[in-house]
Order: structure tokens, then C-alpha cells, then sequence
């Protein structure tokens, strides 16, 4: 896949949704990506146009890809994780308190 340049994503799909990832023991990782259904009807429709414009020889300007705005959210995803700014959903384990009889 080509490489795209970072500040190129952004500028072209601002804020398109967001991205959580975890990893799991074998080493696979599982992302999960939350768009509105908007934005989904837009890049599926983008993809679209793109398929047809390949099939009839004919090149697009550049447009990104699913798989790079994929690649864009989970970068940005790995920078706030990076900053500390990861909104995750983890939340501490609450310890039992005895009660007293």
C-alpha cells in the first residue's frame, strides 16, 4: 500500500471518528472504529467512485483510501495514547469495604 504523508489525511478527513485498539495475547490486535452513519455512507461512497474510475481506466485525484483513513485514526489514536490524552475505557477495579455489623 503507499505510503501517504501525515498531514495529508488529516487535512482531506478531519475528525471522521475515532479508533480503540487492543491487543490480545497471541499478538493479534483488534481495532475498533466508531463513524456516524454519514461518514460511513461517504467513504463508502468514495470507494465507490474510486472502484469505477479504475475499472474504466481513469485516475481520481488523490483521495484517500478506507485503508488509509484507517491508518490515519490509528496513528492519531497512538499519539494521544502517547500523550496520556487516550480516552480509554478502562476503569480501576473497586476493592470490596467490609462492612461492620
Amino acid at each position: 500500500m503507499p505510503r501517504t504523508d501525515g498531514r495529508f489525511l488529516p487535512s482531506m478527513c478531519p475528525r471522521i471518528g475515532s479508533v480503540v485498539a487492543r491487543e490480545d495475547e497471541s499478538g493479534g490486535v483488534q481495532v475498533k472504529v466508531v463513524v456516524t452513519k454519514k461518514q460511513l455512507k461517504q467513504m463508502v461512497a468514495a470507494m465507490g467512485q474510486e472502484r469505477s474510475a479504475r475499472a474504466a481506466g481513469h485516475r481520481l485525484a488523490a483521495s484517500p483510501t478506507m485503508e488509509q483513513v484507517l491508518r490515519s485514526l490509528r496513528r492519531r489514536h497512538m499519539k494521544r495514547g502517547e500523550k496520556g490524552q487516550c480516552r480509554s475505557r478502562w476503569r480501576p477495579e473497586l476493592q470490596s469495604i467490609p462492612e461492620e455489623i
